[in-house]
């Protein structure tokens, strides 16, 4: 049934879209990079295999994607396409691996990796204050939802497809604050490998970060420079610490009010996190 629905939709998309190659395959969806015959740029296609389940997500990934500017440091939905039982997402297209998939092949923490991995960073940031300035908080902030592309090296944000949005943004300043928080939460453990909080992160469920109350709040904050101590002969790291500190108080907010204030809070540390190239 999958396969019979996956030809039906490709079906439909020939006259728009040439097919290169399987870049991906999920549970819910098989990715391809493909060619737009219409504006010759390259794209990727997300089929998803049924629509019940993913539908809402889909729709919310093309609206969030709708009200941001194209960036070099986002993956936007470009478009939908609804085809019987199955629809499918037009991405802007990033060749490269996840930021887990790209890690798994980088040097061990320490100081020949650091500079590769401030650059994944700045670009996060960059991304994610684009978002943010565009009214966008993307509440899903993981290894998974960040591409790195190798040459030249850039990351990218993607998977808006739980985007909450608004406009003007001010409404969504929980929102922001939490994609603070799990932005530094990545910056520790990609610059690291630790949690700014405890060793046994992964056993603890997302919602336990989110707010003031419960283990979250009752753990203390970590320096970042204490858990990499070769981070601190970095002429500017020290303050990156200082910084990527404050994202994860446990009062939101102590927290910089959205990436856009962390981008700037950055720029003072000594680094380029602007959100334009």
């Amino acid at each position: 049934m999958v396969w019979y629905l996956l030809i039906y939709v490709l079906s439909t998309l020939a006259g728009r879209f040439e097919l290169r190659e399987t870049i991906g395959q999920g549970t819910f969806a098989q990715v391809w990079r493909a060619q737009d015959l219409e504006t010759g740029h390259p794209v990727a296609l997300k089929l998803f295999h049924s629509a019940p389940d993913v539908a809402a997500n889909v729709l919310n990934e093309v609206a969030a994607g709708l009200r941001m500017p194209p960036h070099p440091n986002v993956v936007r939905a470009l478009a939908f396409f609804e085809s019987g039982e199955s629809p499918c997402l037009v991405l802007d297209y990033v060749p490269g691996s996840n930021l887990a998939e790209w890690l798994a092949r980088q040097p061990a923490p320490g100081p020949d990796s650091a500079p590769d991995r401030l650059v994944v960073l700045r670009d996060l940031l960059r991304g994610l204050a684009h978002a943010h300035a565009s009214g966008v908080a993307h509440r899903d902030l993981s290894f998974g939802n960040v591409l790195v592309a190798a040459a030249p090296l850039r990351a990218c944000l993607t998977d808006f497809g739980g985007a909450w949005f608004a406009d003007p943004p001010a409404g969504l300043a929980d929102a922001f604050r939490q994609d603070v928080y799990a932005f530094a939460v990545l910056a520790y453990l990609t610059l690291s490998g630790r949690h700014p909080l405890t060793d046994d992160w992964q056993s603890q469920h997302s919602s336990e970060w989110s707010g003031a109350t419960g283990a979250h709040a009752s753990l203390p904050r970590r320096r970042l420079v204490d858990l990499a101590p070769w981070l601190a002969s970095h002429p500017h790291l020290p303050a990156l610490s200082s910084v990527l500190g404050s994202c994860v108080a446990a009062d939101p907010g102590q927290r910089p009010s959205s990436a856009v204030a962390l981008a700037a809070a950055w720029d003072a540390a000594g680094f380029s996190a602007s959100t334009s190239k």
